[in-house]
């Protein structure tokens, strides 16, 4: 479950990454479609863990997902301790798939 945990974080980055970072014009529908087709197919509980690199701090990490909006919005939820420390929500706007992630460090990337 581990090496799942690390995927689902890697996508997230990539997912976040890409749509608030999007050089040159909007995707296709299809392909922002499909990859949220993707990300809802997350929907569920997963168990892992967490080692942050450079620092001295690692331990369990469990994700969840769920659909909010009648299926139109999934909310991704990294807990640790049984509290959700980190929570990002993924839609599509029109052609372009959204992420707007609230970090437990208090920050926000920058649009």
């Amino acid at each position: 479950m581990r090496n799942y945990l690390a995927a689902i974080l890697v996508l997230s980055v990539f997912v976040s990454a890409q749509a608030q970072h999007d050089q040159g014009g909007s995707p296709p529908a299809s392909k922002a479609n499909d990859t949220f087709s993707l990300i809802k197919a997350l929907v569920g509980d997963w168990q892992g863990s967490y080692e942050w690199i450079g620092k001295n701090r690692k331990g369990p990490m469990n994700a969840r997902y769920y659909l909010t909006g009648n299926g139109t919005a999934v909310v991704e939820d990294l807990i640790v301790d049984g509290n959700a420390n980190m929570t990002t929500v993924y839609h599509l706007d029109g052609a372009d798939l959204r992420a707007t992630h609230y970090c437990a460090a208090g920050n926000q990337p920058p649009a």
